[in-house]
């Protein structure tokens, strides 16, 4: 894309690549961009072991977060004085900025290099920022050109903290990778009735996965994941000797969503819940907890699954997963979501 001759910038910033859906997204984000013509830069915050699964040009500002309370102003400072020379040299027209430690260091340059617009983003639920996030987004979020959030109820919650922001609600993208093997297959043996595809960390309620399989045994489960609460979950799933749960550690969403019938979302807190649209790409329905703000508004707004009202009614999950086996999506909901959560659309109502 070209102004007059001149190549549009873009800079993504995000703490590293090794911060899982943020760096998803950032990817996702920048590719769009440069499909349209954009020259783009990732920048993180520090070092990542983590290679790059893309094209996208990548610089570190390395300056690892403090492991001492004290030394934080000055790893304040020399992660602003290397953002500073970077963005310089770089001369984006815009900036994206994906967490408040991000957003922090560019609105601080955005005082000296005037003519860059930022647009910053919050993607973790409002009851779980810690209170630094806080400040930053209390202080600081008013400055930025755009603030974005992926839910509705995020923006609120956003808004009691900042009535002053500038606001719009845009959907996460979908990942590339998840719109592989799209084509309908009815053949295709189902290996698994449920499949929990996600972080294996305690926020994001898989434990709940259990008491369900428990309750309905004639039903096969599958979660698909790693993270620190993996080991423990074995160990529970061992000694409670449940038969019908399947762990079988990170897997890309192409390679177990054909295999599976319905979707589990058992996080009580989720801002958006990105796997919910890639589970829609391959005609699987979802069940998700009500509470959850991200999942209950793509759900009630879009169909294509349940939900439920009570999260510790373990027969009202059980009930909305039989309902839901009855109910694939059709191929008319696979191509909207296909056009309606594709990041080559969305970068725009970023930029």
């Amino acid at each position: 894309m070209c102004w007059y001759g001149f190549t549009v910038k873009l800079a993504i910033f995000l703490p590293s690549l090794e911060t899982g859906g943020l760096a998803s997204l950032a990817i996702e984000l920048g590719e769009a961009a440069k499909l349209r013509g954009i020259e783009v830069e990732l920048i993180t915050l520090y070092n990542s072991s983590l290679e790059l699964k893309t094209d996208l040009k990548t610089t570190s500002l390395k300056v690892s977060p403090p492991r001492n309370g004290s030394l934080k102003p000055i790893i304040a400072f020399l992660r602003l004085s290397r953002a500073y020379f970077r963005l310089v040299k770089f001369a984006p027209h815009s900036i994206i900025c994906l967490d408040p430690s991000s957003a922090f260091i560019c609105l601080i340059v955005k005082l000296r290099l005037r003519m860059t617009r930022v647009a910053v983003g919050c993607y973790t639920p409002v009851g779980l920022i810690v209170r630094s996030d806080k400040f930053v987004i209390r202080n600081f979020y008013h400055f930025a050109d755009l603030v974005v959030a992926p839910s509705s109820t995020t923006g609120k919650d956003l808004r009691q903290i900042n009535p002053k922001i500038k606001l719009r609600i845009i959907p996460n993208p979908y990942s590339t990778a998840s719109t592989v093997c799209l084509a309908r297959e009815p053949q295709l043996e189902k290996k698994w009735d449920c499949l929990y595809l996600g972080r294996l960390s305690e926020e994001k309620g898989v434990r709940q996965i259990l008491n369900i399989a428990e309750r309905a045994p004639d039903l096969k489960f599958c979660i698909a994941g790693d993270g620190l609460e993996r080991e423990s979950i074995e160990n529970s799933i061992s000694k409670r000797d449940i038969k019908n749960i399947d762990v079988i550690g990170w897997q890309s969403p192409s390679s177990c969503l054909p295999y599976s019938r319905v979707l589990l979302v058992p996080s009580k807190s989720e801002t958006f819940g990105i796997v919910i649209t890639e589970s829609w790409l391959h005609g699987i329905p979802v069940v998700a907890f009500a509470g959850a703000d991200g999942p209950r508004e793509l759900i009630s707004s879009m169909g294509g699954g349940g939900l439920v009202k009570e999260y510790e009614q373990i027969d009202e999950w059980v009930l909305r997963i039989r309902e839901q086996l009855l109910k694939p999506l059709s191929n008319n909901f696979i191509i909207l979501t296909l056009q309606k959560f594709s990041a080559y659309e969305i970068i725009q109502a970023w930029l």
